[in-house]
């Protein structure tokens, strides 16, 4: 008999299919046999979605003196077992079928305890989650998967030798979206269940338990369900672990960065970290500024969700540098990241798109923010460590105030050719400068709504690439080339001039050295 018997009911209903569960054990005097064979067949398949087997009793002193022959027929053809107690009272049935399923729920429970106390003694004995998941999958025979909340792939173990771990992560999702994660889900061949493991109230992770073909038994999901809380202990120990060493990774890199003469003392614990100073490094700087939402939006980000992201964009930008293989340990410091970088001298355009990727992962996975990186010139050895910090802060501040121009994170040896021709001019002679090819240009946007000033910029930044410009300002050719032609009449210039074009240039550079805004009146009271 290969069916499961799981409770015992006594009716002598026409249908008892409403008051029965699954897998019962019916017992009956056969009243609808005794009608007729065809009610008696009728019977039989009105039962059977429940019924997973049937006791009739049968006799010279019952109802039913016998089961007919076809009834049974019947019944070998549904495969359900038509056993006929005679002369055998009720009673003996029901004492044999309950101490029988007593007998299975002590089993079954003695084996729930042991598993569960084999699991205990590989998390305390300092197992990884990789074995023990390996031990308790080989012991359920269930392929399981340990996500963490993102959905990525903390440990698992899998007795099949074969993983699909996309497809079971979207099908939790889409569990998740639905409200269904407590129940049986079916993906293609498998039967999978999810058990999401709690740390504080929130989701750390997600244990996803798979079976080929067979549905998943009482006994592995009582043992799956209850795996919870010693997984989410550990998690929380991992987890307390890592706070511990992002406090550390945060005080060292405070204190070197900090540090204004030779920061030879944290030489070997930079290095333990995969920072070599006798190597190329460089530091980075990385501010995330949320976007201001419409008026009447939702109000600003509360102190923790602050400390929150900052915390996250931590994890975020040591694990995308982990994945490019580059050496890099991050920490917060103020309001923005800092961030130490084994360069390996590689070419300042290749590190610039290394940044650039960087800024835009960032981007994507903080939404409705604005990712700013600069960066400091390369440096080997240990010596004025501040230096290189103040130069990644002077870096990023440029590619904050030049966000507009979309030119992405900013290189220090790239800012400083930027200022280098207006380093050692006298502010009055500055402020002459942008008054005479500066102002003029935002006296015009200001009146007529126009983006002159920003043109400029964006051309010479460009370095005078009409194409270039176009595409940066998404705007045609023609309607660039007719804001060149008025910038031109404006400022009496010509930009088939090398020496206008040079003035117009060290003007642009000097209204950022001097906190430029689009009035001029305030450009000439600083």
């Amino acid at each position: 008999m290969q069916r499961v018997i799981q409770a015992v009911h006594h009716s002598d209903l026409p249908d008892p299919s409403p008051w029965i569960m699954e897998h019962t054990l019916l017992i009956t005097h056969g009243d609808e046999f005794a009608k007729s064979t065809s009610e008696g067949i009728r019977y039989l398949d009105r039962i059977s979605q429940k019924t997973s087997a049937l006791v009739v009793g049968t006799g010279p002193h019952t109802r039913l003196k016998e089961v007919q022959p076809q009834i049974v027929k019947r019944a070998q053809d549904i495969t359900m077992p038509l056993l006929e107690a005679r002369n055998v009272p009720f009673r003996q049935i029901y004492s044999y079928v309950y101490h029988a399923l007593a007998s299975q729920d002590m089993h079954q429970l003695r084996r729930t305890l042991s598993l569960e106390k084999r699991l205990l003694h590989l998390l305390t004995e300092g197992e990884g989650l990789g074995p023990v998941l390996s031990e308790l999958g080989g012991m359920l025979e269930l392929t399981l998967i340990l996500f963490t909340s993102h959905g990525k792939v903390l440990a698992h173990g899998s007795p099949r030798g074969r993983l699909n771990v996309r497809l079971i992560w979207d099908a939790y999702r889409t569990a998740r979206a639905n409200s269904r994660t407590n129940g049986t889900i079916h993906l293609k061949d498998d039967h999978l269940r999810f058990q999401e493991i709690r740390v504080h109230k929130q989701v750390e992770a997600v244990l996803a338990a798979a079976s080929p073909e067979t549905p998943i038994s009482e006994l592995a999901e009582a043992i799956l369900s209850n795996a919870e809380l010693p997984i989410a202990l550990k998690l929380a120990g991992d987890g307390q672990q890592r706070l511990v060493a992002r406090r550390r990774r945060t005080a060292l890199l405070r204190d070197f960065t900090a540090c204004e003469d030779d920061g030879n003392e944290y030489r070997e614990h930079l290095l333990s970290q995969g920072i070599d100073l006798d190597a190329p490094w460089r530091a980075l700087l990385i501010h995330v500024e949320q976007v201001d939402g419409s008026p009447g939006a939702a109000p600003g980000p509360s102190d923790h969700d602050i400390y929150s992201t900052r915390a996250s964009i931590v994890d975020s930008v040591e694990a995308w540098f982990a994945d490019q293989h580059t050496p890099a340990i991050a920490a917060e410091k103020g309001p923005a990241v800092v961030v130490l970088i084994a360069s390996a001298s590689e070419h300042r355009e290749s590190l610039r798109q290394t940044l650039r990727q960087l800024s835009d992962s960032l981007a994507r996975s903080f939404s409705n923010s604005m990712v700013h990186v600069g960066a400091s010139g390369e440096a080997v050895g240990s010596s004025h460590p501040a230096a290189l910090y103040r130069q990644a802060a002077e870096s990023v501040q440029l590619a904050r105030e030049n966000a507009g121009n979309d030119q992405g994170p900013i290189i220090w040896e790239d800012a400083r050719a930027r200022f280098r021709l207006v380093e050692g001019q006298s502010k009055e002679s500055l402020k002459m400068l942008c008054g005479r090819l500066v102002d003029p240009l935002v006296e015009y946007d200001n009146t007529h709504r126009a983006s002159l000033l920003k043109t400029a910029r964006v051309f010479v930044d460009s370095r005078l690439s009409r194409q270039q410009s176009a595409d940066a300002l998404f705007i045609h050719r023609n309607t660039l080339q007719k804001r060149l032609r008025r910038i031109e009449g404006i400022l009496q210039i010509s930009f088939g001039n090398i020496d206008d074009i040079m003035e117009l240039y060290v003007a642009l550079r000097a209204a950022e050295i001097l906190g430029r805004s689009d009035d001029p009146r305030r450009m000439r009271d600083k």
